[in-house]
């Protein structure tokens, strides 16, 4: 810290920056008083409605099938139906929604080992913007 930084009002101490999910501000190392001030990552604001697409894999693969299903809220026979319709590549529709629910079913879906891809121009292919939908469950 330089000689510049903030001062804690309570005992003068120097006061450290802290960042989180949702809030950036600084607290005191010594007596823990603290300026804190919300902030939201830009995936948990953006409304825009998003599209996920995945690609074809075996219908013999339960573990993706389930993944599938579980992403398009169907179960598994006719997540098979899907499956045998789509092609190789990523463009199939599975999912459209706010971007902090498509991150995390991207990260499902690859977890399972279906390739996945979105709509153009999506921002939010992240790991921080995944762990801040994971971790933040907010109605906006």
């Amino acid at each position: 810290m330089t000689e510049d930084a903030p001062h804690c009002e309570g005992c003068g101490t120097p006061m450290i920056p802290h960042h989180d999910a949702t809030t950036r501000g600084l607290i005191c190392p010594t007596c823990g008083w603290s300026v804190v001030s919300t902030a939201l990552p830009a995936v948990l604001t953006d409304d825009r409605p998003w599209r996920l697409f995945a690609a074809g894999f075996p219908t013999t693969d339960r573990g993706r099938l389930k993944a599938l299903a579980e992403v398009r809220g169907i179960n598994l026979v006719e997540a098979a139906k899907l499956v045998r319709a789509m092609g190789p590549a990523p463009d199939t529709p599975v999912f459209e929604g706010r971007a902090s629910e498509l991150v995390q079913h991207m990260a499902r879906l690859r977890e399972a080992g279906i390739t996945v891809a979105t709509d153009p121009g999506f921002p939010h292919d992240t790991p921080a913007a995944l762990a801040a939908a994971r971790r933040v469950r907010v109605a906006l």
